[in-house]
């Protein structure tokens, strides 16, 4: 109640303001629509750009109101900037679409609350009214004419709480944020490393404290990351009015584009570790039907496996072929002693990936199988990536103490696939764990392994872990510090390790790798952890 009171005079002099300038006018610019969730209708408007500038892809623009515009007229959304980017000057020097859902009167865009100095964590299920975002947002990304690599999110006050929760959950979709007048939490900044923020809080704000803001800058700056910060001294909860009517503000945010950026879909190969890009290009490499793997006799067998590997229509799997001149669409397997790096890829029409030494190309051929995973359509941008020394080894510690049943081969092979991928060189039994593989399985296992340079210990092995059973996975994240890796797996069964080898492997070779440096948004990494 305290909080709708101090908005209460707020609310009544922009009323007052709209009345003057017509909101039937404004309203009128808008497609007016519904999306629903749970059984429950959310209303939203939806401005185009004007009709003499429909020649090409036009930026979005999402907007989240505050607490005062909540209700189901589809009309009171449409205050502040909404309504400022329906004027005509506006709409010429920034042509775009506007997205701007309304919250029910008993809803928030995020549940947390506003008037509390210290954050707290937001939930890890968007709230009903947030999933009615996302979905418009989908539903409008559809558009041919929304150009994705431009897409903005903005909002005040009650919608500054759900920017930041927005920002948190999908922040790889936007080009840019300026949350105003509301509060996020510290501690999900992962999520939006690498997107351009401007955070706007008035410096006199007696609804929602500055420090929720000052918290959130301060959180960028300790990682080493710039932040446009903005506190104008004396200014209240409405200092969304002065942000919006800074020119500097909005000619910053449309001048933001995932395609300078290098994120979203136009992020760099990514990998676990990542790798040094060294140049780019404008291609862009694809799996296609009719594809080959061109490799020397030396290195058909991990090639093969690598193939077998691929999660794509048969249709799309390469087949080896060797002595042939690479063409458009193929991938070339090659040793190059002279290399100076340990491994390189060459992205362009064809996919040349070179090793200095063959040992190295199991790891090669699981960083470029994560960079296939990167992007739904087996897309890999071009350009020229480089790993500069060998991928530090891993290990993987077996140690279930009482297995429900004997290893099966698909669980045991599927278990040298996650080490495989995340670089693992060794995999211990612990204890009397091998006494549950069956020897058959266990020499078909050894083998396997053997064919991707994993070596397998059945000595008793005592050291420290970075990652075991059971962990979080922000609590791996969050750890600084390279060095080796040790997964210890300690669940009961053969189906529960492997699932547990899937979930912590690749987050704790990038926790182990990245030393100091924060995971790249754009990275594999935060999308796969995102699942669990």
């Amino acid at each position: 109640m305290l909080l709708l009171s101090c908005l209460s005079p707020l609310l009544a002099q922009e009323d007052e303001r709209a009345s003057k300038q017509g909101a039937k006018p404004v309203a009128e610019l808008f497609e007016s629509g519904e999306v629903e969730v749970d059984g429950h209708s959310y209303p939203f408007r939806l401005l185009e750009p004007p009709a003499t500038a429909r020649d090409r892809e036009r930026p979005l623009v999402v907007f989240l109101h505050g607490a005062g515009e909540r209700g189901s007229d589809n009309l009171a959304q449409l205050k502040y900037l909404p309504e400022a980017m329906a004027d005509p000057e506006r709409r010429a020097k920034y042509p775009c679409f506007l997205l701007a859902v309304q919250c029910p009167q008993d809803e928030r865009w995020a549940n947390v609350p506003w008037d509390a100095v210290v954050p707290q964590a937001f939930e890890r299920t968007p709230s009903r009214a947030m999933r009615a975002v996302q979905r418009a947002l989908k539903d409008v990304m559809l558009r041919p004419e929304v150009d994705a690599a431009r897409v903005y999110l903005t909002g005040v006050s009650m919608g500054g709480f759900g920017t930041w929760d927005l920002m948190g959950r999908q922040g790889h979709m936007f080009a840019a944020a300026v949350p105003i007048c509301g509060g996020g939490d510290p501690d999900a900044v992962a999520a939006m490393l690498d997107l351009p923020i401007q955070i706007w809080h008035g410096g006199a704000d007696g609804v929602v404290a500055p420090e929720r803001s000052r918290l959130m800058a301060e959180r960028y700056r300790s990682l080493g990351l710039p932040v446009r910060y903005f506190e104008p001294e004396g200014v209240g909860h409405n200092v969304w009015n002065q942000a919006y009517e800074d020119q500097n503000v909005l000619d910053w945010l449309f001048a933001q584009d995932q395609r300078q950026q290098r994120r979203g879909a136009w992020s760099e190969l990514a990998v676990i570790p990542a790798m040094t890009q060294k140049a780019s290009n404008t291609s862009v490499f694809r799996l296609q039907k009719g594809a080959r793997c061109v490799v020397p006799d030396e290195l058909r067998s991990v090639c093969g496996y690598f193939l077998d590997a691929l999660a794509v229509p048969a249709l799309l799997r390469p087949g080896m072929v060797t002595d042939v001149e690479p063409s458009n669409g193929d991938i070339e397997l090659r040793l190059d002693p002279e290399l100076s790096v340990a491994f390189r890829f060459e992205v362009d029409d064809v996919v040349r990936i070179l090793v200095r030494d063959a040992a190295e190309m199991p790891a090669a051929l699981a960083a470029f199988h994560c960079a296939l995973r990167t992007h739904p359509d087996g897309r890999v941008p071009g350009g020229t990536f480089e790993q500069a020394s060998p991928i530090a080894a891993g290990r993987v510690v077996l140690a279930t103490p009482n297995p429900g049943r004997s290893w099966d081969r698909d669980s045991l092979h599927g278990l040298v696939r996650e080490c495989w991928l995340s670089s693992v060189r060794t995999i211990t039994f612990e204890g009397g764990v091998a006494e549950h593989v069956a020897s058959r399985a266990r020499e078909d296992f050894e083998a396997l392994a053997g064919r991707l340079g994993i070596t397998i210990d059945a000595a008793d092995w005592q050291g420290e872990a970075t990652a075991a059973s059971g962990e979080d996975l922000a609590m791996v994240l969050a750890r600084q510090g390279a060095g080796p890796m040790v997964v210890r797996l300690t669940t009961s069964t053969a189906v529960g390790m492997l699932s547990e080898a899937r979930r912590l492997l690749p987050t704790a070779r990038e926790a182990a790798s990245r030393g100091e440096r924060p995971v790249h948004l754009g990275s594999f990494l935060p999308r796969l952890a995102a699942r669990f």
